[in-house]
């Protein structure tokens, strides 16, 4: 995140899927999944490629929970 000072109020969080643990980087709240899925043409080129995973906050919290059992 250094490298993108666009996303200095981005939070990483730590969860894990499929057995793996995964650095979840959140860029911000949006009212609805159109909304968010638009704000990742604002993100850097580089962020933008690997395809951004538009998650629910609930869904997020979750996982993160999951986490840290």
């Amino acid at each position: 995140l250094n490298k993108h000072p666009t996303l200095q109020n981005a939070y990483v969080l730590t969860t894990r899927r499929k057995g793996e643990t995964w650095l979840v980087v959140v860029a911000g709240s949006y009212p609805s999944r159109k909304a968010a899925t638009t704000a990742v043409s604002d993100l850097p080129p580089g962020l933008q490629k690997p395809g951004p995973w538009i998650r629910r906050f609930n869904a997020l919290q979750d996982s993160v929970k999951a986490a840290i059992k």
